[in-house]
């Protein structure tokens, strides 16, 4: 995972959009 889809993930509801990223 890149550092960018870390941040994504410690927002609310990122971890949504991460998991789209590594889907």
């Amino acid at each position: 995972m890149n550092a960018g889809l870390l941040c994504l993930a410690s927002l609310p509801g990122g971890n949504l959009v991460a998991v789209n990223f590594v889907n």
